[in-house]
């Protein structure tokens, strides 16, 4: 299944007239899982697995961060916001910001312009040479790094 379309679950449930508590919630989460899911697919073409279960969110993070690429930084930084507001969507129930329209259309953006650029890197045969050097670089010398490269 292509993950993009968590995103456009998303999208849809955040931008229906009728979205309540419920449907804003959702999209929060559906937006950082697509994001987070293209973003595992992304490290996968560049034969690096990250760790699974909850500690592999932040493997996902580190490795993106630890590309020096500008913009693959910051969205490893984006990943990370979109993560804590999952979380608050998911476990803090008595926070009433998770559940306004505009958040969750907010976060889906978000989410949108990580996928953005980890496709873009993919398009650019050098670009992404160079962050799939740098991050293995990054894994095999991180002891708890959390990726492997396969």
């Amino acid at each position: 299944m292509d993950p993009r379309l968590f995103l456009a679950l998303a999208g849809t449930l955040a931008s229906s007239p009728a979205a309540g508590p419920a449907e804003c919630r959702t999209s929060i989460g559906r937006s950082y899982y697509a994001a987070y899911l293209v973003a595992v697919s992304f490290l996968e073409q560049l034969r690096l697995r990250p760790r699974s279960g909850p500690q592999g969110h932040s493997a996902v993070r580190n490795a993106l961060l630890a590309s020096k690429d500008g913009a693959i930084v910051k969205a490893a930084s984006d990943l990370d916001t979109l993560h804590t507001q999952r979380n608050h969507a998911d476990y803090d129930l008595a926070d009433p910001g998770p559940e306004q329209p505009k958040t969750a259309l907010a976060l889906f953006q978000q989410s949108s312009n990580i996928i953005l650029e980890l496709d873009t890197c993919r398009r650019s045969a050098t670009r992404l040479s160079q962050v799939e050097v740098t991050i293995k670089n990054w894994a095999t010398t991180t002891p708890g790094s959390g990726v492997t490269v396969i």
